[in-house]
């Protein structure tokens, strides 16, 4: 499965669109690998911290509790906020896939889960939600293909880009696949690579990314 049916003129597009999705997925993927330890556990899902000067720093800690939770801390803390929904895979529906603020206000070194805000803040605390994808559309933030609900649900074991391709194939998803150079390539070029990460970035559509 590859690029060599496409028509020139939509291979280059799919190779602009691929490259920003790889770039996204990054993205995210090193926000989801980032930690903050805060020294003590947590009964809430948002942590908020304020420190002598009046800066809060505003801590995602469970994702998978819920957002009315994550809210009323929030309101709690005097801090204003709202839910909105963001189209992602079934793995993170319901769940706060990132949290952010309404505007372009400044605001401290930030996350994805973490914010950090001013003293005297006064603009919206965001709490993205996943919400289920219509056929057809994109993943706003892209799911794990090997978690639950997902379509390839406990097989994270997989490590090659050919077994990944056989199985991806037999679940019918469309796969691209992006080589070490960062360009999309064929399976037959994909070979035994081993997969970096492997990503859902729509309904049906995995993107894998080779080492």
């Amino acid at each position: 499965m590859g690029l060599d049916s496409l028509h020139p003129a939509t291979r280059r597009s799919f190779r602009i669109v691929a490259a920003a999705v790889v770039v996204a997925v990054i993205t995210f993927a090193a926000v989801v690998a980032a930690t903050f330890d805060s020294g003590t556990a947590a009964a809430e899902p948002i942590q908020i911290e304020t420190s002598s000067d009046g800066v809060r720093v505003v801590t995602l800690i469970d994702p998978l509790m819920s957002p009315d939770i994550a809210a009323r801390a929030l309101s709690d803390a005097g801090i204003r906020n709202e839910v909105v929904g963001v189209m992602t895979g079934p793995s993170r529906v319901d769940t706060i896939v990132s949290i952010s603020i309404d505007s372009a206000l400044q605001v401290g070194p930030s996350t994805a889960d973490r914010l950090t805000l001013p003293a005297g803040f006064a603009g919206t605390v965001v709490l993205n939600v996943g919400v289920a994808t219509p056929p057809g559309q994109a993943y706003a933030t892209p799911s794990d293909p090997f978690a639950r609900g997902e379509p390839l649900a406990g097989l994270g074991g997989v490590r090659t880009a050919a077994t990944l391709l056989r199985v991806a194939s037999e679940q019918g998803l469309t796969v691209t696949i992006i080589g070490e150079a960062g360009e999309p390539i064929s399976a037959d070029e994909a070979g035994d690579g081993t997969i970096l990460f492997a990503t859902m970035v729509a309904p049906g559509s995995l993107l894998i990314r080779l080492a």
